[in-house]
């Protein structure tokens, strides 16, 4: 949804107020105190869907929706000094919970980057190429391979390197 804008901030919208639902709904079950229980996940939800523009928005709109409904003097805009700290305190969580959130998720497609790099590198080289794990388990191998032993990819994922070894060489290779 991040290529959607509209789409992502709707679904922050929606978890809000699905958030709010919820807590209207179990208000009597929950302990007091606990004003912004159902408003976290629907914030790391907005976030890991839409991105950092929409967890703000769940964010400023929960923060909205607490202050208004859920806090001592509901229904005001009021607020006294406990009131506005405990607020002041779900806002900066929350906001460290949209930065952490999004900073991974940057991490992340920087890794998955450098991945597709890679893997375009390995399979342009024109030598061929194996990589194979601790056990001699073949996980990956280029076109390179493919041609030079006449097995399809398929054949060799997963195999144990020694099917490219010739029979007498075996031992050897072992050793």
């Amino acid at each position: 949804l991040r290529g959607h804008p509209i789409a992502a901030y709707g679904i922050a919208l929606g978890v809000v107020a699905l958030a709010t639902s919820l807590r209207l709904a179990f208000d009597a079950e929950l302990l007091s105190g606990l004003p912004f229980i159902t408003y976290y996940p629907a914030i790391i939800v907005a976030t890991l869907i839409g991105g950092f523009g929409p967890g703000l928005l769940a964010m400023v709109l929960s923060a909205l929706s607490v202050w208004f409904l859920f806090l001592p003097q509901a229904g005001a805009w009021q607020l006294d000094a406990q009131t506005a700290i405990t607020l002041l305190l779900f806002i900066v969580l929350s906001v460290l919970n949209v930065l952490i959130i999004w900073f991974l998720d940057l991490m992340l497609g920087r890794v998955m980057t450098q991945e597709q790099n890679v893997r375009v590198l390995i399979e342009s080289a024109p030598n061929g190429i194996v990589v194979v794990d601790e056990q001699g388990r073949i996980e990956l191998v280029n076109a390179g391979i493919e041609r030079l032993f006449g097995y399809g990819r398929g054949e060799l994922l997963g195999k144990n390197i020694e099917i490219l070894v010739p029979a007498p060489q075996v031992e050897a290779h072992r050793s």
